[in-house]
């Protein structure tokens, strides 16, 4: 599986299951130096995408460096930070599906209001629920970019910065998601959303999502982001329907649900 590294003092999620380089955190203190080292050690690996999550103020310098503007995201305090890409290889760079991606994203900007699932238990779920929540990612997806079906690796990020949510009937989770808050943006990104295949078509994404944004803003957290898959209509037109804004694609970005995939960025503030 992938791993995080430091490279100066920046996050770098990297390997050959998403056969990319994903810099996670740009530090203040990095430079050119920085980048080029990124670069190195995806050329040596054979990767062929780079990508990097940055600060409006470090734009100029990753565009010195050939990368590419990909999407963009804003903070509560109405700081942008962008998605930026470098391809290393024609192949990765090249997109055959580019017509089956626009017509997601029109439908879902033109789609209506769903009524929500309301007779359902929803709450913020603890370790004694991690054996269900692998149980619902198995049957849901082929492939992840993160290892979402490793408990260490849950019970990890349960314990710093990513608060899981699942729906219930009774006591069976059925449905569940994830807030990942960045404390350097103060942006909470809205990811891992996952419905048992009997259970969809009830409006469950919604639901985790409002009830999310909630407790996210209720903590003062008031900017939102989701990277979702660029071929689901579920999942862009859920975006959508709560007010949630487009601002571009990450082409071939992701190992998921079997293969590499372009991912659609939205956000909000509220």
């Amino acid at each position: 599986m992938d791993e995080i590294i430091t490279l100066g003092k920046s996050k770098v999620h990297h390997g050959k299951h998403n056969n990319r380089a994903y810099i996670l955190s740009f530090s203040d203190s990095d430079t050119h130096a920085t980048i080029d080292l990124v670069e190195v050690l995806s050329r040596k690996e054979g990767y062929s995408k780079i990508v990097a999550k940055i600060p409006e103020t470090r734009l100029d310098l990753f565009k010195s460096k050939n990368f590419v503007k990909e999407g963009t995201i804003e903070s509560s305090n109405y700081e942008r930070y962008y998605f930026v890409s470098k391809y290393l290889t024609e192949k990765r760079r090249h997109v055959e599906n580019i017509e089956e991606i626009e017509d997601v994203i029109n439908t879902a900007l033109n789609c209506e209001q769903k009524e929500e699932s309301t007779d359902y238990t929803i709450r913020v779920l603890n370790k004694q629920d991690i054996d269900q929540q692998i149980n619902i990612y198995k049957e849901v997806f082929k492939s992840y970019p993160f290892p979402i079906y490793d408990r260490s690796f849950i019970e990890e990020t349960m314990d710093n910065d990513v608060t899981y949510y699942g729906v219930f009937d009774g006591d069976r989770m059925i449905a569940t998601s994830s807030a990942d808050l960045d404390p350097k943006t103060g942006c909470a990104e809205m990811t891992d959303f996952a419905t048992l295949p009997e259970q969809r078509g009830k409006g469950f994404a919604v639901t985790l999502l409002k009830k999310m944004e909630e407790d996210l803003s209720n903590k003062g957290i008031k900017s939102f982001f989701t990277i979702a898959r660029s071929v689901s209509y579920g999942m862009n037109k859920t975006f959508a329907r709560c007010g949630y804004s487009f601002s571009g694609t990450l082409f071939n970005n992701t190992n998921i649900n079997g293969e590499i995939e372009s991912m659609n960025i939205w956000y909000k503030v509220i």
